[in-house]
């Protein structure tokens, strides 16, 4: 009997992120021994994420929909991660008589009795319907299983180590040209980037060819978490990857490469987690980049920086979304 199914988006262009926040409730019901099924409204580059899970890949949401509705009198909650699902879609959802749990970032759509999980740092203070029930805040970031745990890092005197990190499509094409600038401008530092086979052929080849960097290319999610921990900072996207840095304490300066990122940039950039070096388009990006990371050369300020991110993500958003869920639908563990 499926007892759930996550649905969300993937491709090239818009990103591996949600992929690998669903994936990480994934393992949360596994740990429970509750098999999840997924469903991911995209292209063919999800193929190249190591995932064990049960993965569906269709091109569009007409055709989820359709999927949905066939296996839904075996379901008993439905979990969405979309930014291209419509309200009248989300309508015909609501008819199948099962309970609907959305990961939302932004108040995107008008969402009404549902379970509305918004991992956003600082979501407290979003107004939603009353009708809905609400998993606000970092504390309920999913995480992947590999940072579940963690342990404590020293702040380094100096920066040493600097990691590059825009996800695993890099949408915007920004990994050879931000790891060029920083090996070049900070030439006694050791950069590192992380890379997999959906960037784009001509920056793959690229990376591969610039003997200034080490490229670490596919790497599984224990190989993420350890080239983070050896960073002194780290260069990131401003979404998903914000708060992995943040579960361990690695000080980030954050490039915003999509919109629906503006709110975790604030977010953090307001707690004093981030470096905020503003649009990936920004015609002064690489003199905000220095500003920002010249503003971290001072230990105090990177360990200050450490500590905020490790206090507002724990790395238990995932088990918290699960435990809510198996309480709201009495679901016996087998």
């Amino acid at each position: 009997m499926h007892k759930g199914l996550i649905v969300t988006e993937a491709g090239k262009k818009s990103g591996l992120g949600h992929v690998q926040r669903c994936l990480s409730i994934v393992q949360a019901f596994e740990e429970k021994s509750i098999l999840i099924e997924m469903i991911v409204v995209g292209d063919s580059s999800i193929k190249q994420l190591k995932i064990n899970s049960i993965i569906t890949i269709l091109n569009n949401w007409k055709n989820a929909i359709a999927t949905i509705k066939k296996i839904s009198p075996d379901l008993q909650f439905l979990i969405i991660d979309s930014y291209k699902i419509t309200s009248k879609q989300l309508e015909e959802l609501k008819t199948l008589n099962i309970e609907i749990c959305i990961l939302d970032d932004n108040q995107r759509l008008d969402y009404i009795n549902s379970v509305i999980i918004n991992g956003t740092v600082d979501a407290e203070k979003f107004t939603y319907d009353n009708s809905n029930d609400l998993l606000l805040g970092s504390k309920y970031i999913p995480l992947r299983k590999a940072f579940w745990k963690r342990s404590e890092n020293l702040t380094a005197m100096q920066i040493e180590k600097i990691l590059i990190t825009f996800g695993g499509s890099d949408t915007r094409g920004l990994s050879v040209q931000i790891s060029n600038w920083v090996a070049l401008n900070y030439p006694n530092t050791t950069v590192s980037v992380l890379a997999t086979n959906a960037f784009e052929t001509t920056q793959l080849k690229a990376l591969k060819d610039n003997k200034n960097i080490e490229l670490i290319l596919n790497p599984n999610d224990e190989a993420i978490k350890k080239a983070m921990k050896n960073a002194d900072i780290a260069v990131s996207a401003g979404g998903q990857t914000l708060y992995e840095l943040a579960c361990l304490g690695i000080p980030a300066v954050a490039i915003k490469v999509i919109e629906n990122q503006s709110n975790n940039i604030k977010g953090w950039e307001d707690f004093g987690f981030i470096k905020n070096v503003g649009n990936w388009n920004d015609k002064q990006l690489l003199t905000n980049l220095k500003n920002c990371i010249d503003e971290m050369e001072s230990s105090e300020v990177r360990k200050q920086q450490a500590m905020i991110g490790k206090k507002h993500v724990d790395g238990q958003g995932a088990r918290r979304i699960v435990k809510h869920i198996l309480k709201n639908e009495n679901i016996i563990l087998n």
